[in-house]
């Protein structure tokens, strides 16, 4: 796995570790996540294999795309509301779900009805950016005063 250069490969690679419950593909994630040079989607698809099966040490790496307004892409809900995905909000939803809060919590839109979305990344976005506001400011809130939830740099 950590031989693949093609985008494309690495993202196969990550979506077999994210569904067999690889932790095989954790390093393959975190490199990937972290390259620069890497298509957003497939950025997005390390981002939730870490916050599925990550370390403390790889909630430090998600906090890192807290800020990244990257779009990931859009969606479209049942009931025809429309929204869509930034990379900070793929990373907040796995930060979310690492912590073990609820997603219904923060306002992310595919909670209401999906619980199966919780780790596609086209999903994990919100449907306004007062929505998107929110849900950064509370989890600003929670990890500020949780210093037990943070990871040692």
């Amino acid at each position: 796995m950590l031989q693949q250069t093609d985008p494309n490969i690495i993202s196969q690679h990550l979506h077999l570790s994210q569904n067999m419950n690889m932790t095989e593909g954790l390093q393959l994630a975190r490199r990937a996540a972290s390259e620069k040079t890497m298509p957003v989607y497939t950025r997005t698809v390390a981002l939730t294999l870490l916050g599925k099966m990550g370390t403390a040490e790889d909630s430090g790496l998600l906090r890192n795309f807290l800020s990244d307004e990257t779009v990931v892409g859009n969606f479209q809900l049942p009931n025809q509301q429309k929204g869509s995905t930034q990379v900070r909000d793929v990373a907040l939803a796995m930060l979310v779900h690492m912590s073990g809060q609820s997603h219904k919590d923060y306002g992310f839109s595919f909670a209401r009805d999906n619980q199966a979305l919780f780790f596609n990344p086209y999903m994990l976005g919100f449907t306004t950016q007062e929505n998107r506001t929110i849900a950064l400011k509370k989890w600003d809130t929670y990890f500020t005063s949780k210093p037990v939830q943070k990871a040692k740099s």
